[in-house]
Formats: C-alpha cells, structure tokens, sequence
C-alpha cells in the first residue's frame, strides 16, 4: 500500500506484497492482487482515524521503494516474518494481549472485523464481497452470512416505510389490483 492509494475516503489497492522464491532465494514482491489481473484494482472504504493513522506513520517513517508504506530500514519491502513480528509487538505495546499476554489482534483478525462489523451493520454481502475481493459473494456469505439474522425483519420493515399509505385488506381478488392506487400503493 502506498499512501496515496487512499483518496476521498477510499484506499485503492492494486498489488500485494508476498515472498516468492527467484533463483534459489526468497524475495519480496510486488504483484498483482489474487484474482486480478495486472492493471487491476480494488476499492476499499477507509475510516478517517485509519487514514490519519496511515499519514503518521508515513510521517514518522517515511515510504520505502516504490513509495510503499510498509518497509524494512533499508527501503525494500518489509518480509512477511518481520512485519509479523512488528505487528505482534504493536499489539502487545498497546496492551490487547490476553491473559497469557498472547496477543489478541492478527491482520487477518483485522480483516475479519472489518467484515463482521460492516456486515452487522447492514452492508450487504455484495459490497462486502467486492471490498474483500471475494472470488464469489457465496465466499462472502458462506464466512459471513451468519451476521445478517435479522435480514428478513429489515426487508418487511423498509417494504412496509415505502408504502405512501397503510395498505387495508379490502379482501379484492387479484382482479381488482389492475390499479395500484386503489390499494394505497405508490404509482411509479
């Protein structure tokens, strides 16, 4: 991630880090997103307090090659073992540890509270499924779905607020909805 990436409330990610192995040796690169072809991208909505957080750290610790964020001292890009390693004393520093002072928080971890919370909180799998860069949304809802009980309550309540009017049973067949404003329905 380079911290221009994020504009107007959106990061938009185009590559990810991961260690390859080249001539014999484990590097780390660049490369486009899985699923994506290069060229490609992903939006994702980014708080305001994550998006000043990202900016101090780059103010802190400047950007590496490439402009990216997350680097070792050298420039290059930070391996995945040591940003790890950085990540797990952050927590602990902070003091999300649990009782064997194991810490509480992981990217992944992360991850899935951004989804569950969006989730809970009515973002439909759809979107959630893009910003997480699901192959399918039935990923999204196989891990998720779960979240979402009360679905069937939201979609009866928000049918019910799009009615202009109360709707009366007047026991009319089917026939006699040719005109929907005889029911009180919204003509559109």
């Amino acid at each position: 991630m380079k911290p221009d990436d994020i504009r107007d409330g959106v990061l938009r990610t185009r590559q990810q880090a991961i260690r390859i192995k080249r001539d014999g040796r484990w590097r780390m690169s660049l490369e486009p997103l899985k699923g994506r072809e290069e060229g490609e991208w992903r939006d994702v909505p980014v708080a305001r307090a994550i998006h000043a957080v990202v900016m101090g750290h780059r103010q802190r610790f400047g950007v590496g090659a490439g402009g990216t964020l997350m680097h070792a001292g050298s420039g290059n890009l930070a391996y995945d073992v040591h940003f790890w390693a950085e990540f797990k004393k952050a927590v602990v520093a902070a003091g999300y540890v649990d009782e064997k002072g194991k810490p509480l928080y992981t990217p992944h971890g992360l991850r899935h509270f951004f989804a569950t919370e969006g989730i809970s909180k009515g973002i439909s799998l759809v979107e959630m499924s893009r910003w997480l860069g699901h192959a399918s949304i039935q990923i999204t809802a196989d891990i998720y779905g779960h979240l979402s009980p009360d679905a069937r309550g939201r979609l009866v309540a928000r049918i019910d607020g799009s009615f202009s009017s109360p709707v009366e049973d007047t026991g009319a067949s089917a026939d006699g909805l040719a005109d929907d404003t005889q029911k009180g329905l919204p003509v559109r």
